[in-house]
């Protein structure tokens, strides 16, 4: 699929999810896929079908970027494993230690730093569009990417 398409990655995850349809204990959001099982057993068995299944269907993995056999790992943006999902520890401390501006004033001068040097000239309405733009694309993993009907 051609990368910079505007459907790309509603077509490749509507693929995605066509090719593990059924499989229990597994989740994909777009190219991260995560097995989760109680036995070691069950998750080679789980492992063996979505290998199946995306062989079938002509998708390769980059082993490169693959963790097998983890009790936790981080799958989008957070600690995933042994029952409980915890948020990335940098992550939080970056949030947590971001002062909140007080003033209009201190807000402006923090908004800023967000937008390059064309953006900072843009009209206010203009900054608030790119802004909430800027954020849906930020936190899109937390929003979703679902097409419209």
């Amino acid at each position: 699929m051609a990368f910079g398409m505007c459907n790309a990655p509603a077509t490749f995850q509507r693929l995605v999810n066509t090719v593990l349809s059924g499989i229990s204990n597994c989740n994909a959001y777009r190219d991260d896929f995560i097995v989760y099982t109680p036995t070691w057993e069950m998750h080679m068995q789980i492992l063996e079908q979505v290998f199946t299944r995306l062989a079938q269907a002509s998708l390769t993995l980059n082993l490169a970027k693959c963790e097998f056999g983890k009790a936790t790992v981080t799958y989008l943006g957070k600690q995933v494993g042994q029952g409980q999902v915890r948020p990335v520890e940098a992550k939080v401390a970056a949030v947590t230690e971001c002062a909140v501006p007080a003033t209009r004033s201190a807000l402006r001068r923090f908004l800023v730093f967000l937008f390059n040097k064309h953006q900072v000239s843009y009209s206010t309405i203009e900054k608030e569009t790119l802004a909430l733009l800027l954020a849906l694309q930020h936190f899109e993993v937390y929003v979703g990417s679902s097409p419209l009907p």
